[in-house]
């Protein structure tokens, strides 16, 4: 099985890429897997000062910039990383790491897919100590994300993935299917 990760890319105007060229432009986001939700948003909002842009039943998406969230925290039985995002330059870019993983017999978690929140085009595999990894592209960002407040999305798989993509990660299938 074949693993990239990206630490520490050259800050040079050009664009990483290892042994291939994923597309990866940054460090997009990380995933929480928290078994008090309430109690981690309070200490990343009231304590670090990060601002909720959604919430997807008891997931919470937190912002720290103009991005729709460089955080985001969901329910599951335990605590720690739950996973960890890369932005890629568009879908194309996605969908060639979708086509990448399955002809590496990866696990694809979840996606390819787009997510009702953020609007973030994904793909989820599983990677190492069973940490989930993703290629996401055209994350909402900007100005409005703060100005129209955090919304509420129901707890259904359908608002982890508008497309409806199937998915193994019982974090991202809601909470009518858990």
């Amino acid at each position: 099985m074949t693993v990239e990760l990206v630490w520490r890319p050259l800050t040079s105007g050009w664009r990483y890429h290892g042994p291939r060229d994923a597309g990866i432009t940054g460090f997009e986001a990380v995933q929480l897997a928290c078994t008090d939700i309430a109690a981690n948003e309070v200490f990343w909002t009231r304590g670090i000062g990060l601002a909720v842009s959604d919430w997807i039943g008891e997931a919470a998406f937190l912002r720290l910039d103009e991005a729709h969230h460089r955080i985001a925290l969901y329910p599951s039985e335990r605590d720690g990383i739950l996973g960890a995002s890369w932005a890629v330059e568009g879908i194309n870019n996605v969908m060639q790491g979708w086509y990448f993983l399955q002809s590496r017999q990866v696990p694809v978690m979840h996606g390819p897919g787009r997510q009702a929140a953020s609007n973030a085009v994904f793909v989820t595999a599983r990677g190492p100590g069973d940490i989930y990894y993703s290629y996401v592209a055209e994350t909402e960002a900007g100005p409005q994300v703060a100005a129209r407040g955090a919304r509420q999305f129901s707890d259904t798989a359908r608002s982890h993935c508008a497309w409806g993509s199937p998915c193994l990660a019982p974090e991202f299938q809601g909470g009518e299917e858990r």
